[in-house]
């Protein structure tokens, strides 16, 4: 193989002249170097018939799977973590599930198109001969796409148990913590759960908008939502009185109020 000096053209050991350019050649190139160009040449071609292939491997599909994959490492050491602070929760774990799909399928997916025709075996002859439909390849992207959403929206969601105090679920135990037999009163729950009740109010306003999100949803005070209020009340340091409301929509009603009257002073 000789290379022309002047355009850098490809031209056999025959010839003398360069075939693009005419300009004279010079002597032919060692066997190593022709055989890195060759080598060249054939990666060259290898990646443009590759992406003539219906089930290449974008940029696209690694970035998908690659964030698939990272996204599915953390949600199991958030996980784990959740675990050691006596506060396990599948969620994380059931979310990993969606991230190995999601990274097999944007890597792998001839693998996914071999499961495709062995359910269409069953239905059509000649399977081999299937190639995958527009349709397909828009739906495999979207459906890589919506597993690493629900990696990420899982991740954060997570964190956020990991960082702040489980409130709802303090507030929940503490509701049906009994004192003498009886359901106990806030007073007797500062009282006798100090560590819980302190967790509570050092959540700040975290807590406030998790409880305000979680009474908006009720229709009645029970003793769980009689501590939520009297925790707002207590965080947002109010002169409000919880035993006074028989509803859940007056608290409210009071609290927007006064978070009013707060702003404007």
């Amino acid at each position: 193989m000789k290379i022309c000096q002047k355009c850098g053209a490809y031209n056999s050991d025959e010839r003398m002249f360069c075939v693009d350019c005419n300009e004279r050649l010079s002597d032919k190139i060692n066997s190593a170097e022709q055989k890195v160009i060759e080598d060249k040449i054939d990666a060259n071609i290898e990646k443009l018939y590759n992406k003539k292939d219906p089930l290449y491997v974008s940029v696209f599909d690694k970035i998908i799977g690659f964030g698939c994959i990272v996204f599915s490492l953390l949600l199991l050491i958030l996980g784990v973590v959740l675990m050691f602070k006596d506060r396990g929760s599948m969620f994380p774990f059931t979310l990993i599930i969606f991230g190995i799909i999601g990274a097999l399928d944007a890597l792998l997916p001839q693998l996914g198109w071999e499961l495709e025709k062995l359910r269409l075996s069953f239905r059509v002859n000649n399977v081999d001969d299937l190639t995958p439909s527009s349709f397909y390849l828009s739906g495999r992207r979207i459906a890589i796409t919506v597993c690493l959403v629900i990696c990420i929206i899982g991740s954060v969601v997570t964190l956020k148990e990991v960082v702040h105090p489980p409130v709802i679920q303090i507030a929940d135990t503490l509701s049906y913590s009994f004192v003498d037999g009886e359901i106990p009163t806030v007073e007797e729950i500062k009282e006798n759960f100090p560590k819980e009740w302190d967790e509570i109010i050092s959540g700040g306003g975290y807590t406030v908008s998790e409880y305000l999100g979680h009474l908006k949803k009720s229709n009645f005070i029970g003793e769980r939502e009689r501590i939520m209020i009297e925790a707002i009340i207590e965080i947002r340091g109010l002169d409000m009185d919880s035993n006074e409301y028989s509803s859940i929509n007056e608290f409210i009603m009071d609290y927007e109020h006064e978070m009013q009257l707060d702003k404007h002073k």
